[in-house]
């Protein structure tokens, strides 16, 4: 019995060392990857809502216009930067960091598609303050299609840069991703997958080999800006990033394009890793008035990869 005991005592302390030491580990590289502070704090403002403080640039004057990042890790409004001081010239331009993301705050709570509904109608109606023209990126285009559908005085042109797939946004969260999303959110195991998942190595090869078509044009200034993003608030960053992978933030918004009679327009790159083809073919199926326009050798940021390209169907649109 003795015997036992003294291996389990000795089982527990070995455990126990080696929770200490990813405890460690992961307090090591969190403050590691925010040291450079790439992300950029110029014309920085903060909106505080109802689930924490919501940070934002604002620059120019003219018609509003609002830009809304994706949804990938490490996004933030800082993805819009090459893009947002020409816009200023004839417009006042906000960019957003969606809550969760960015210098936003980050709470630990499951982050929904409805909740940041309630965001960009509260931010357009308190900061704004008056109707806008909203630019956004990724999935979170269907946010603001909800909100059209709710507040459609608030809000004028839509434009969607590589728009989330219909069907993919369709897809609500089942039994085995609510056990994947407590897996993740765990203090220890769940942070060390998050940093491992989100590790400057894997963070570069999405964007070598999914989110640039030519990855040596783009600058380590913006691979560094989402490395630091995806880190800034050391492990609260998991609980948005496990909302997102469980499929908390998808909402269905084919019924809602059917209904709503804002203009939009869409641009995608022509080769994400989605098919731009059959995107727009699914969204002008739903609104047969949405307007397309393909940025050719570009991939998931067009605006990234060639920011002309997109002001000049931009100040075509807008204009």
């Amino acid at each position: 019995m003795k015997y036992i005991l003294k291996k389990i005592t000795k089982n527990i302390f070995y455990i126990s060392i080696v929770f200490i030491l990813m405890l460690f580990i992961n307090k090591v590289v969190f403050a590691v990857s925010t040291l450079n502070k790439k992300l950029y704090d110029y014309n920085s403002y903060y909106y505080q809502w109802k689930f924490g403080k919501i940070h934002y640039t604002a620059m120019g004057s003219g018609k509003p216009i609002l830009c809304v990042h994706s949804m990938r890790s490490g996004s933030s409004s800082y993805e819009f930067s090459k893009i947002t001081k020409h816009l200023a010239k004839t417009h006042t331009v906000y960019a957003i960091d969606l809550i969760g993301f960015g210098l936003s705050e980050k709470p630990k709570i499951t982050y929904t598609a409805y909740m940041y509904v309630q965001l960009l109608h509260d931010f357009i109606k308190d900061v704004i303050q008056e109707d806008t023209d909203i630019i956004t990126n990724g999935h979170s285009n269907s946010f603001v299609t909800m909100l059209c559908v709710q507040n459609a005085n608030y809000i004028n042109k839509l434009i969607f840069i590589n728009p989330g797939d219909l069907t993919k946004l369709s897809r609500n969260p089942i039994k085995k991703y609510s056990m994947l999303k407590y897996l993740l959110e765990t203090p220890i195991i769940g942070t060390m997958i998050y940093l491992v998942i989100n590790s400057k190595t894997q963070i570069k090869r999405q964007f070598k080999n999914n989110y640039f078509y030519n990855y040596n044009r783009i600058g380590e200034k913006f691979i560094s800006s989402f490395y630091e993003n995806s880190h800034i608030g050391e492990a609260s960053n998991k609980f948005v990033f496990a909302s997102n992978l469980c499929r908390y933030n998808n909402v269905n918004i084919t019924s809602a394009l059917e209904q709503i009679n804002n203009s939009i327009f869409i641009i995608q790159g022509n080769d994400r890793m989605d098919s731009c083809e059959d995107i727009i073919a699914d969204y002008k199926k739903a609104n047969a008035s949405i307007e397309s326009s393909i940025i050719y050798k570009t991939k998931e940021f067009p605006h990234i990869e060639k920011p002309k390209a997109v002001l000049e169907v931009l100040s075509l649109y807008l204009n």
